[in-house]
């Protein structure tokens, strides 16, 4: 098997997600606390987002593509809104015991 794209965090890659209607989007998050839109035509990020204070282990897209949720190891959920600028978070669900997965 031949990897097709090769995209680097500064720490481990958790998990990466494909947007569910631009076959050309890809967001990945990671243990360097960002999470990274990735444009699979230029082979580059689109954008960094320093997101939790902690690791962050999972990420998914909703439907509608606007919003990308985050959870992390610092026992928070964050709700992102893509049209924005991503510098804060649009909705932080504190509160959870254990990390986020």
């Amino acid at each position: 098997m031949t990897s097709l794209y090769t995209f680097k965090h500064a720490f481990v890659a958790y998990q990466a997600v494909w947007h569910p209607t631009h076959e050309s989007i890809v967001a990945s998050c990671s243990g360097d606390e960002t999470f990274r839109i990735w444009d699979l035509r230029t082979g580059s990020d689109v954008k960094a987002v320093k997101a939790h204070d902690n690791e962050i282990l999972t990420l998914d897209f909703n439907k509608y593509e606007n919003y990308i949720a985050t959870g992390s190891t610092d026992t928070t959920i964050k709700i992102w809104d893509l049209r924005a600028t991503l510098d804060e978070p649009l909705m932080t669900l504190p509160g959870h015991i254990l990390a986020v997965k």
